[in-house]
Order: C-alpha cells, then sequence, then structure tokens
C-alpha cells in the first residue's frame, strides 16, 4: 500500500515527534518544521506537494492562522487541505478556522479515532510506487563494498526509527510527567492564592469590623455624652430648683420663727415691765404716803400753823408729783 505525505508545522519539538509517530501507524509519511515560515519555504520548494497540513494554531512570529492565510493566498503552492490543531474545538473556532481557509480542526493532542476520520476523508494522489523491475536474465554481480553500504543504510534507518521510537516513548513520558507537575504546581499556587487571598480579606475585614467598632463606639460616646449632658443640666436644674424652694421655705420659717420670737420677746418685756412698773407704782405710792405722813407729822410738830400749812402743801404736791409719774410710766409701759 502507498503511503500518504503530510506535512506537521508545529514549534512544539514534541509535539512534532508524537504526530509522525501517530500519523505512521496510518501510513502517512510526514515531513516536519517548526514555524510558519519554514513551512511557506518548504512549500515553495517541496518536490513533491503533501495531502495534508497539520496545523499548529499557537506559533511565535506567525500564528497558525495568519500562515494558513499566506498559504491560501500564495499562487504557488497547490491547494493542500489544511487542519487546524488545537485545544479550542468549540463551534466557534471551527467556523473561524473555516472562514480563513481551513479545512478542519483536530484536537491537540489528537486523538487516534480523530486523526483516522481525517485521513479517511482525504482526498489526494498517494506517492507513486516504485515502477517493478522486471527480472533480469542474469543477476548483475554485487560488489561487498556494496552490500556494506546497503546494511550501514539498513542500520541507520533501523536505528533511526528505534532512536524515534524511544524519543517519544521519552517525549510522551516527559510531556506526561510535566503535566502532572504542572497540574501539581497549578493546585498548590492556587492553594496558596487562595490562603493569602483568605488571609487578605481576613485581614480587611477585621481592620473593617475595628472601624465599624471604633465608629461605633464614638457615635455611641457622643450619644451617651450628650444624654448625659441634657440629664445632668436637668438634674443640676432640678437640684437649683429644689434648694432655691427649700432656701425660700427656709427662710419664711426663719421670718415667722423671728417674728416668733420678736413677739415673745417683746411680751416677755412688757410684762417684766409692767411688773417693775407696777413695783414703781406701788413704790411711788409708798414714798408719797410716806411722805405725805411726814408732811402731816410735821405740821403737828410745828409751832406755826402758817408753817405747817406749808408744809402741808410741798408734801401734798410732792406727793401728787410721785403719783402722776407713777401713773404715766404704767401707762407707756402698756
Amino acid at each position: 500500500m502507498s503511503s500518504i505525505k503530510a506535512l506537521i508545522v508545529d514549534d512544539s519539538k514534541s509535539a512534532r515527534f508524537s504526530l509522525r509517530k501517530m500519523l505512521k501507524q496510518y501510513n502517512v509519511k510526514a515531513d516536519i518544521v517548526e514555524s510558519g515560515e519554514e513551512a511557506l519555504e518548504f512549500l515553495k520548494n517541496a518536490e513533491k506537494t503533501p495531502c495534508v497540513i497539520f496545523m499548529d494554531h499557537m506559533m511565535p512570529d506567525m500564528d497558525g492562522f495568519e500562515t494558513t492565510r499566506a498559504i491560501i493566498a500564495d499562487d504557488s503552492i497547490t491547494d493542500i487541505p489544511i487542519i487546524m490543531c488545537t485545544s479550542n474545538e468549540g463551534a466557534d473556532y471551527l467556523a473561524e478556522a473555516k472562514g480563513i481557509g481551513a479545512h478542519g480542526t483536530i484536537s491537540k493532542p489528537p486523538t487516534p479515532e480523530g486523526l483516522k476520520e481525517v485521513i479517511d476523508n482525504l482526498v489526494c494522489e498517494p506517492a507513486a510506487e516504485p515502477a517493478p523491475v522486471e527480472a533480469a536474465v542474469a543477476a548483475p554481480a554485487v560488489s561487498s563494498e556494496h552490500i556494506e553500504q546497503m546494511v550501514q543504510a539498513a542500520v541507520s534507518q533501523k536505528l533511526e526509527e528505534s532512536i524515534g521510537a524511544i524519543t517519544n516513548n521519552v517525549i510522551s513520558h516527559v510531556e506526561a510527567r510535566a503535566r502532572e507537575l504542572i497540574s501539581e504546581s497549578v493546585a498548590q499556587e492556587t492553594a496558596r492564592i487562595q490562603d493569602e487571598t483568605l488571609l487578605a480579606c481576613n485581614a480587611q475585614l477585621q481592620e473593617l469590623h475595628e472601624e465599624v467598632l471604633k465608629a461605633g463606639k464614638e457615635q455611641t460616646n457622643d450619644l451617651i455624652r450628650s444624654e448625659l449632658e441634657g440629664h445632668v443640666g436637668e438634674t443640676i436644674q432640678a437640684g437649683l430648683d429644689n434648694l432655691q424652694s427649700k432656701a425660700r421655705e427656709t427662710e419664711k420659717s426663719w421670718l415667722a420663727d423671728q417674728d416668733k420670737l420678736r413677739t415673745t420677746i417683746n411680751d416677755s418685756a412688757k410684762k417684766t415691765a409692767e411688773a417693775v412698773m407696777s413695783n414703781a407704782g406701788i413704790e411711788a405710792r409708798r414714798i408719797a404716803t410716806e411722805v405725805a405722813e411726814q408732811a402731816v407729822s410735821s405740821a403737828n410738830a410745828s409751832s406755826s400753823s402758817e408753817d405747817a400749812a406749808k408744809q402741808a402743801r410741798t408734801m401734798a404736791i410732792v406727793a401728787g408729783i410721785v403719783g402722776v409719774l407713777a401713773a404715766a410710766v404704767v401707762y407707756f409701759i402698756k
């Protein structure tokens, strides 16, 4: 069975060898290039045009879409089916790929089923098989040097195939291990970022909580201070009013007590004065009586009636004056 020629365009060495190995299982011989520029150069100078191009999408300098546009725009390159190799397998990406001229897409890395479907749908003229050599009447002689070269070529080809198989196995193992390491690293980094984010969020929440508590305390203190100021002011004013009221009551009571004390003192003074004056009046009457009696006695003893009469009148006047004074004193005291 004739083999089919293909071209692999991918900047990843491991991806190129892996796809090349898979294509070989379907009798597809693939040439490989690692950039869009190399692909254009290869197609312009190739003796045999490949039946299909497997184009990587993500490549430096020229990506898969740019390379596809350049191949289609170049009139010197025969129309070749281009299959985009990408992890984007959605309908939107397929529509975009076909919009620039690609024939389809395949997952990266490709599955055996998907790769077989692409190869089965190819319409391509296989590479010509070498024409059968007619049996010679006589076989030419073969030198030992030629035989040695043939053996070396066979050994080199077998060695290259073995190295390619080993390389593909190593690359597959390395890729699998790399994916595991990347997954572990991504998981660890994700956990670290989550922890740091959680710590940062907790710190921000704690800070916000403290600010809210501080603001609440300040507002509460202001409210309490305002309430206390109003309550204390009212209490002080009520106390002052109460003290003033009690002071007025005390003043009234004190004045009433003063009036009572003054009345009591006055009454006591009057009673005392009355008693004294009463005694004074009695004493004055007694004195007047004594004076009158002395006057009578003097009159009786006097030799002259005229002198007795004068003494009697004098004594009577004195007694009258004393009596009047005693009556006056008693009147004023009352």
